[in-house]
């Protein structure tokens, strides 16, 4: 069997047959992140790839190729609530590439790793025959958030605006021109991983990951791996209005856009009710947060916008479909 057929959740499952538990790694390997026991601290570590043919619109710039591998792989350290020490960098550069390009790349990177206020510490460089880039972010905590510690009544809630990444998208291939256009390609192509809200949600929240391979996605991943289940309401789940009109300019349902596209560098958490406010008024002005249901005993129910229920679909980003 060929593995397009099975996709790369399954293509996870059957490595970790052969890779046998670190006694000091504190994750499993389907988590956002490793986390390794020194001495006292945590260390959290994502490796993250982005591949020419598979990430790279024709139209995307290589200054945003080297932003979006940067935050792609700092995601993953924002959803575990760490704080980046360093990346490393593997690249497999084409030999027709040019001085250029390839400074304007290292651009992209450079002014990403002075955002999330880390550096560039190693890695590797190799020709290939189409740019891959691939990220292995280091970072520490004191504490760590994973998708297996959601308990029943806690609130689920989310960071920031949810399918803009894919209006963005969207917008891009059909050429649209409306006047959300530029925020919407940003989120798709210059996303921002919430590195700093994610130490700060850690402080109130034990369970996180993100939803770049889509909200549903992920609402699985929390029940499955925490044993419960989910109630989300449809009409909780935030959407700015560029979302709402690239849905219906392209004829894709509204719901598809927000729960089953993924692209979005947003956090999904749970958090106990009465701790919603405190961390509300923690992060301030950085981010909005909303609550959008509740981690239940079983289920994965979604009540719609005209207040019916149906089962969520696990649908979502899937690299080897």
């Amino acid at each position: 069997m060929k593995l397009f057929r099975i996709g790369e959740r399954k293509i996870i499952s059957i490595l970790e047959e052969y890779f046998e538990p670190c006694s000091n790694v504190d994750t499993s390997i389907g988590d956002d992140a490793a986390v390794l026991k020194v001495n006292k601290r945590l260390i959290v570590v994502s490796s993250d790839m982005v591949r020419e043919k598979t990430h790279v619109p024709r139209e995307m710039s290589l200054w945003k190729v080297g932003w979006y591998s940067v935050n792609a792989s700092l995601s993953d350290i924002a959803s575990m609530g760490a704080l980046p020490s360093g990346i490393l960098l593997s690249l497999g550069l084409r030999e027709d590439m040019r001085v250029e390009d390839l400074r304007e790349f290292a651009s992209g990177i450079k002014e990403a790793c002075r955002y999330h206020n880390t550096y560039v510490i190693g890695g590797d460089t190799k020709a290939h025959s189409e740019l891959t880039v691939v990220v292995t972010a280091l970072g520490e905590a004191d504490r760590v958030m994973r998708r297996n510690s959601a308990r029943r009544g806690d609130l689920i809630c989310v960071t920031g605006k949810i399918g803009e990444a894919a209006a963005g998208f969207y917008c891009l291939v059909n050429k649209l021109d409306i006047p959300e256009k530029e925020y919407l390609l940003k989120a798709a192509f210059e996303p921002i991983a919430r590195v700093r809200e994610g130490n700060i949600i850690a402080e109130y929240s034990k369970c996180c990951m993100d939803i770049s391979d889509g909200l549903a996605f992920s609402l699985y991943e929390i029940a499955e791996k925490s044993n419960s289940g989910f109630e989300v309401f449809e009409k909780k789940v935030p959407r700015s209005r560029g979302v709402k009109k690239v849905s219906r300019l392209v004829n894709i349902p509204e719901r598809e856009m927000i729960f089953h596209k993924g692209g979005d560098f947003e956090l999904l958490f749970t958090i106990a009710e009465g701790d919603f406010e405190p961390l509300k008024k923690a992060l301030g002005d950085r981010i909005e947060i909303a609550h959008i249901g509740y981690i239940t005993d079983t289920g994965r129910k979604l009540i719609t916008e005209d207040g019916g229920e149906v089962e969520l679909p696990r649908r979502g980003y899937e690299s080897f479909m």
